[in-house]
């Protein structure tokens, strides 16, 4: 009888290949879901923080109506070195010709601990913040009324250089609640592009009430 030699049959190899390229395309589609997930907490992690800073500080001194980023970053004064990342979403693609410094790295410090002329619009650079805050010149809080001050937004993804989550966006509302809104969920939406439009050429009333740059 004839005894068969040491090594695998090409159908044997071809059997290993397939189950390996099977397992791959199953961990390329989970790992960008898991990073998604991932970075939607962080993101909303982020701006609970900034909410419950901004509560306390009305229930104080009051909040300066400041527009855009720069409502958002009047909490900057109360946050620590370390804790600045709350202000950079990590779901955030940034242009890679306008590098920002990384979190905790001098430069990055630098622009939140400068001397800001924030309620005359002074510079805000965009790679800087990743939430876009309120337009109080257009829509002043004392003007709301009842109903609209439960959805009105606080900050939210300014979804300047794209998405910063998948089908969504995050918000926080006036109450310090933070929620993430599908894309389905907002009025006026192209579900098609699946994109989002914060600021006036959006067609959600929550959106269209949020601007990025102070002086828009």
């Amino acid at each position: 009888m004839l005894r068969r030699e040491q090594g695998f049959t090409l159908i044997e190899i071809l059997v290993v290949i397939t189950i390996i390229a099977a397992l791959v395309g199953m961990v390329t589609l989970v790992i960008p879901k898991g990073q998604e997930a991932k970075n939607r907490v962080e993101c909303m992690n982020n701006l609970r923080q900034v909410g419950g800073i901004l509560a306390t500080m009305k229930s104080g001194e009051g909040l300066k109506p400041y527009n855009g980023a720069a409502f958002v970053l009047q909490v900057a004064s109360e946050v620590n070195d370390e804790d600045l990342k709350v202000f950079v979403c990590p779901g955030e693609e940034f242009n890679p010709d306008d590098p920002r410094p990384a979190i905790n790295e001098p430069g990055f410090i630098e622009m939140y601990r400068k001397e800001m002329d924030l309620k005359g619009g002074g510079q805000i650079e965009d790679r800087y913040c990743s939430y876009a805050g309120p337009n109080w010149r257009e829509y002043p809080e004392a003007k709301a009324g009842a109903a609209a001050k439960k959805t009105r937004i606080w900050a939210c993804d300014k979804c300047r250089n794209g998405q910063a989550h998948h089908n969504g966006i995050v918000v926080l509302y006036t109450t310090s609640k933070v929620d993430f809104i599908k894309l389905e969920d907002l009025e006026g939406q192209n579900l098609e592009e699946g994109t989002i439009n914060v600021g006036q050429g959006s067609l959600d009333p929550r959106l269209e009430k949020m601007i990025y740059f102070p002086n828009q």
